[in-house]
């Protein structure tokens, strides 16, 4: 059995993920989540992580 997990947690839009933001300012938002420069990380991350998943499959 193989399970692809996401290479970081990204934001759900849950409104107890946003009510988290009440105690963390509102501010923190966009440096969470609308970040340019995390936004391009985590595509660098899950590009990775499926090539690693894909070499994987291939030698199974």
């Amino acid at each position: 059995m193989l399970v692809l997990v996401d290479a970081e947690c990204t934001h759900d839009g849950s409104i107890k993920h946003i009510l988290k933001f009440e105690n963390w300012g509102w501010t923190t938002l966009e440096r969470r989540v609308f970040d340019a420069k995390r936004t391009s990380d985590l595509t660098v991350l899950q590009v990775g992580l499926g090539l690693v998943v894909f070499f994987f499959w291939l030698g199974m």
